[in-house]
């Protein structure tokens, strides 16, 4: 049996993200490990000097790795835009896959995309992910850590949806030109079911391309 380490920036979104990856591929052993005890202090780490963020994710993946993982599913967009997640699981040769892997393959097929998260660091990584891969793509953004807060707090999706005007979130950025909303912190599927219907516009989730992705990789790594 394969073991995928599921890594969040908070222990709400490692729990969520081993949800969404138990029902997506039910045959693999999970590992949950956060990185940080809240979205806040996650942001505060964000923020912390890049040679520590980068030693310090380096150390959460060999620890993973002593654990038995075999590969790793980052459950944090801007966790995933702060450091270069990528090169460390070169450098250890642990397949991995962020949600960036996801909107790489999502930039060239839109115009004009919205998308919502819960901060900076994480909007600074889609941007650059999405825009390396297709600069002429124009983004409609909106940040607002609170609502990875409702989530850590148990608000339930009706009342998250309806508090923060979500309804009327989506109407704006598509009236804006969004053809599609990247979700892009990986609280904000909690409440996607919710606010789908609601929405103009499609809402994106990059939780089953991710897992597509490290399945390849899982495979092409077990060749070798």
């Amino acid at each position: 049996m394969r073991t995928v380490a599921v890594i969040g920036g908070s222990p709400q979104d490692t729990c969520l993200g081993a949800e969404v990856l138990a029902r997506l591929a039910p045959e693999l052993n999970l590992l949950e490990q956060s990185v940080s005890e809240s979205p806040r202090a996650q942001t505060l780490f964000q923020n912390a000097g890049p040679e520590f963020r980068q030693q310090h994710m380096c150390e959460v993946l060999r620890g993973v790795q002593a654990q038995g993982a075999h590969g790793a599913y980052i459950y944090c967009n801007s966790l995933s835009g702060a450091t270069d997640l990528s090169a460390l699981g070169t450098e250890l040769g642990l397949p991995l896959v962020t949600p960036l892997h996801a909107y790489r393959e999502w930039a060239h097929e839109y115009r004009a995309l919205g998308v919502m998260a819960a901060n900076a660091s994480g909007h600074a990584g889609i941007e650059r992910t999405l825009l390396h891969a297709n600069p002429e793509l124009r983004l409609i953004q909106f940040a607002q850590l609170d609502l990875a807060d409702a989530v850590e707090q148990g608000r339930s999706p009706q009342d998250t949806v309806q508090a923060f005007h979500l309804a009327e979130l989506t109407s704006l950025l598509s009236r804006l030109g969004a053809e599609a909303i990247i979700l892009g912190c990986t609280h904000f599927p909690a409440f996607g079911a919710a606010l789908a219907p609601l929405s103009p516009v499609p809402l994106l989730d990059p939780a089953g391309e991710m897992w597509q992705q490290l399945a390849a990789q899982l495979e092409h790594s077990a060749k070798k």
